[in-house]
């Protein structure tokens, strides 16, 4: 059942005729009803959400069918496009080998679903799929020679498609991209090399037709698992410290290709965020502004002496191993600041810390968790003053960056979790860009 907030939102954007379908895995269910063998399956809770108001809304779900979850897409789409919605029609889709289903087009929804392998851009999923899945896929036939079993780690409709292959002998991690973001994805593969304490998964095989990258699977256990678990802090320190290290080493300095995430790109990213918080929740149009125009002034106004960065560094992308760390996922790489990487792997620090807290709960100005982890963090980088200070604000624009994830990800109070995180994001930048509590008042925010 929809919450008020996503009623309201699939009432003002009635492009989108199958809107509120999308966001609601019921609804989902019982559209399927009629296509899947009855009392045999069911289906997630909504996993990953891309909306783009007036034009699409797609959702990733799985469906669970004889001990296998296979994951599937839900596209909302305009009304007026009934060209693009025939053409779908009549293009024929895979039977999936579990499911027995092929795209499913409802033209009076505007809806368009299917498994994976039928997805919309990823076209390449489809020239793999063999009968005998999840135990086999058509693809390179002499590296994946031998027994072996394939499990789905990630999928985001029409943007990426991660899995995982156990052989008899070896583990790997197979990425499969769109064409625009494949070439930057392998351009990064290569640029890094493991060094000193730091480990890169090595680049096993890429292959430019299917837009697909295969790496070797890092042995240890993601530093999120750990810190979650109430580390000491006579262990928390040193491992914190070794991270530091680490991500210090990966940013050095080198002669590289990778593309310049610029000021101007940055405050773009702030801008396009405060666009779609406003637009899906309107009562803190105000306030999302105000942060997207201080901290623009901020980014403006600051020096940018590139290097290369992670792009998405946090604690999930990091893996403890026996006598290194390894740092995953590079797909993000770019040249920028870095201290983008250290705020933003602190600002996913405050967004846990806001999941785990009581919804409502006032947070203190301080964070324990994050401020237990800035010392031996920044002091395992090797940190100036003057990055130590770019980490702060980098810290509160990257957790405003994050609020999306809150409707993204379907958390169930989503709209009192983003007045929230704003309140949080107010306090984190209140140093940086003066007390914003005029906007915090406005409309409905408390």
């Amino acid at each position: 059942m929809l919450s008020s907030a996503d009623l309201a939102l699939a009432d003002r954007d009635p492009a989108l005729p199958g809107l509120a379908i999308t966001l609601d895995a019921e609804a989902v269910q019982d559209l399927l009803q009629p296509y899947l063998p009855k009392g045999e399956w069911d289906i997630s809770s909504c996993l990953y959400l891309r909306y783009k108001p007036g034009a699409s809304c797609i959702a990733a779900y799985q469906i669970r069918i004889q001990d296998h979850w296979v994951d599937f897409y839900v596209k909302a789409v305009r009304g007026i496009d009934l060209e693009k919605l025939q053409k779908w029609s009549l293009r024929p889709g895979f039977s999936d080998p579990l499911l027995k289903l092929e795209r499913i087009v409802l033209k009076d929804q505007a809806l368009i679903m299917g498994t994976f392998w039928n997805d919309t851009k990823l076209r390449q999923l489809r020239t793999l799929a063999s009968p005998s899945y999840p135990q086999s896929l058509n693809l390179w036939p002499n590296l994946l020679a031998g027994g072996g079993i394939w499990r789905s780690l990630r999928y985001k409709p029409e943007r990426r498609y991660v899995a995982q292959w156990q052989g008899e002998h070896r583990t790997l991690l197979v990425k499969f991209y769109l064409p625009s973001d494949y070439n930057n994805a392998a351009l990064a593969a290569r640029t890094f090399q493991s060094q000193g304490n730091l480990r890169i998964a090595s680049l096993v095989n890429a292959d430019p037709s299917r837009y697909a990258l295969c790496f070797e699977w890092l042995v240890g256990r993601l530093l999120q698992e750990i810190l979650g678990n109430s580390l000491e802090e006579s262990k928390f320190n040193p491992l914190l410290h070794q991270v530091g290290a680490a991500l210090a080493l990966l940013h050095q300095p080198q002669a590289t290709h990778l593309p310049v995430l610029s000021r101007s790109q940055e405050i773009e990213q702030l801008h396009n965020t405060a666009k779609l918080l406003a637009w899906i929740f309107p009562p803190i149009t105000d306030l999302v502004n105000a942060i997207s125009h201080q901290g623009s002034e901020v980014l403006a106004t600051s020096p940018l002496h590139p290097v290369p960065i992670h792009g998405d560094f946090y604690a999930e992308q990091v893996v403890i191993m026996a006598d290194h760390i390894g740092i995953l996922d590079l797909d993000c790489a770019a040249q920028g600041d870095p201290a983008t990487d250290l705020g933003n792997f602190l600002a996913h620090l405050e967004y846990q810390t806001l999941l785990d807290s009581t919804l409502g709960a006032t947070l203190n100005s301080t964070n324990p968790l994050v401020q237990d982890a800035i010392p031996p963090l920044l002091a395992g980088y090797g940190a100036t003053p003057d990055l130590y200070q770019r980490v702060q604000w980098y810290t509160a624009l990257n957790l405003f960056k994050l609020a999306p994830m809150l409707f993204r990800y379907r958390h169930p109070d989503w709209p009192p979790r983003l007045r929230q995180l704003l309140d949080r994001v107010s306090v984190l930048g209140a140093g940086v860009w003066g007390d914003l509590a005029i906007y915090q008042r406005s409309g409905e925010i408390r």
